[in-house]
């Protein structure tokens, strides 16, 4: 089996998880009591925050442990039901479930939505966001890198516009960004970055499931209770296992960031040459070799009028696999609704399917999917 299926979940880093396992093993006291088991475990979750906290530029105290990516999202986003009255989000067309279904709960709690759609190459365009902007916007939420078509928003710029805009207002508005498929993939400088919050998943750079991180830059009052831990934001025991790993994994998925990427990149662009070779469309079709627009690791892909799911079934047959859109989604339409809103047509959306690479895919991987893509096409559409 050849997996292509990364940007749902990287292949775990054995290796890590085992040494992080063995050493939880032994740290088998709760990190809230005083006796020497519990200090000692107190000290290793104190260890790794500050690991953390080097690895992303920010202060010790903005890190906050979480169940993942999904959890970190809800818990800022739901916040703002609390002590907020109501007000508008800005967001955009092309987010996660995890960011756009609490946004409607806001939406029922009487918060204005308002979503931008990107342009045709995936793209959210600064001067919409601050269009949007008027002296009621509270939240803007944007996902940082798209999970089915790895575009990368102009992240940077959005925000310092955004802040010079808070002085015509004369109001903070709270920028939220999710950066789950980001992390590993590019650099990440939150301090540089001057957003509020950032939310990240484990398992998207080898760690295990169910640990994430949040980072907050200051306090706030979130709707969960029952506990002091991790500052009141999100109380229950610390799972030190999951916390040694993501601080491990995160560590080495930011060395040598740029030969890693450099690598990826070579890959991924036999992949485009591949596919189009065989007149599969790319989404965005203009996408360009070794795109900086992009990460190099997630590739959408499309050959209406055949289903992705369709084609997605029959590669799984053959030893590939590959997705057909966020697989926090088993909703197709919902999976799709956000490449539709960059201008492709519902056929092309609903042929719609993602190949995602990762650290151990090799150009023989790739060379053995285009064949077995090819034949699958003249199987399905002779």
């Amino acid at each position: 089996m050849i997996y292509l299926d990364w940007a749902a979940t990287a292949k775990p880093k054995k290796d890590i998880l085992r040494e992080s396992l063995e050493e939880s093993l032994t740290l088998y006291g709760n990190p809230s009591s005083v006796h020497d088991t519990g200090v000692s475990s107190k000290e290793v979750l104190n260890r790794e925050r500050d690991n953390i906290s080097k690895i992303l530029n920010c202060d010790n105290s903005q890190i906050y442990f979480t169940s993942g990516g999904s959890e970190s999202n809800n818990l800022i986003l739901l916040s703002f039901l609390k002590k907020h009255g109501t007000g508008e989000v800005i967001t955009t067309s092309i987010e996660h479930p995890s960011v756009g279904e609490p946004i409607e709960t806001l939406n029922q709690f009487g918060w204005k939505i308002k979503r931008i759609n990107p342009d045709t190459n995936g793209i959210i365009q600064c001067n919409k966001v601050l269009k949007s902007i008027n002296d009621k916007t509270k939240i803007i939420s944007i996902i940082y890198v798209h999970n089915e078509t790895g575009v990368i928003q102009p992240l940077k710029d959005i925000v310092e516009s955004v802040r010079k805009k808070e002085n015509e207002i004369g109001k903070k508005v709270h920028i939220h960004i999710d950066g789950v498929q980001a992390v590993g993939k590019i650099t990440i400088d939150l301090k540089d970055l001057d957003i509020d919050s950032f939310s990240i998943s484990g398992h998207k750079f080898g760690g295990p499931k169910g640990i994430g991180i949040l980072y907050l830059k200051k306090p706030k009052n979130v709707l969960y209770r029952g506990g002091g831990q991790e500052g009141g934001i999100r109380p229950g025991t610390e799972d030190l296992f999951g916390i040694i790993s993501i601080s491990r994994c995160l560590k080495e998925a930011t060395e040598n960031l740029d030969s890693r990427v450099c690598e990826i990149n070579r890959l991924m662009d036999q992949l485009i040459l591949g596919v189009r070779e065989i007149g599969v469309k790319t989404i965005p079709k203009n996408r360009g070799l070794s795109d900086d627009n992009f990460i190099p690791n997630i590739l959408s892909l499309t050959y209406p009028p055949l289903p992705g799911e369709v084609i997605n079934r029959v590669l799984n047959s053959k030893g590939f696999m590959i997705s057909t859109g966020s697989a926090c989604s088993s909703n197709k339409k919902s999976t799709t609704k956000g490449i539709l809103s960059m201008g492709i047509s519902e056929k092309e959306g609903f042929s719609s399917f993602r190949v995602s690479i990762g650290r151990d895919t090799t150009e023989k991987d790739i060379e053995n999917f285009i064949k077995a893509l090819e034949e699958t096409l003249n199987e399905l559409a002779p």
